[in-house]
């Protein structure tokens, strides 16, 4: 596990922080799927996110929108941006 940790190391970012933004990623293309029938909750808890309040502060703090707001479509701001 130190290995990967050093691996990291020169890159700017941690393993944990690497984990968390691409499974953020993954949420914010299933919440923007429009055939999900999935809740923003559903979304967070089936990506490793107990807590749903944490996962919206983290999300909106992420991409700037809530995932409640990206969800229903009000707001859309393109992943590659990120």
């Amino acid at each position: 596990m130190r290995k990967l940790h050093v691996t990291f190391a020169g890159t700017g970012t941690t393993v944990s922080r690497w984990i968390r933004d691409r499974r953020l990623k993954v949420c914010y293309r299933e919440l923007c799927a429009a055939a999900s029938t999935k809740t923003v909750t559903d979304v967070a808890y089936k990506w490793g996110f107990n807590d749903a309040a944490h996962f919206s502060r983290t999300f909106k703090q992420a991409f700037g929108v809530t995932p409640r707001s990206l969800r229903i479509g009000s707001a859309v701001p393109a992943l590659d941006d990120y």
